[in-house]
């Protein structure tokens, strides 16, 4: 199964200084299992909406899993 995991900004006014681990351990867990697995780290990369909006667009993922804190609810 081809899955897209999407780790959204957490403060868009701070530059990116973690690593989302809760994705990367489910992304390795999902690629043990053979998996196709892309993260999207739109806090690292700091996509805006319209870069992101059309990379959901034009995905062919079959499934698309979104990670966030409680701090980011009004963000997703």
């Amino acid at each position: 199964m081809k899955i897209l995991l999407i780790c959204p900004p957490i403060r868009e006014t701070s530059p990116a200084n973690s690593v989302p681990l809760g994705t990367g351990y489910i992304a390795s867990s999902l690629r043990e299992k053979r998996h196709n697995v892309e993260v999207l780290d739109i806090n690292c990369f700091r996509y805006s909406r319209e870069i992101v909006e059309n990379l959901i667009k034009k995905s062919t993922h079959e499934a698309i899993g979104i990670g966030a804190l409680t701090s980011q609810y009004g963000r997703i």
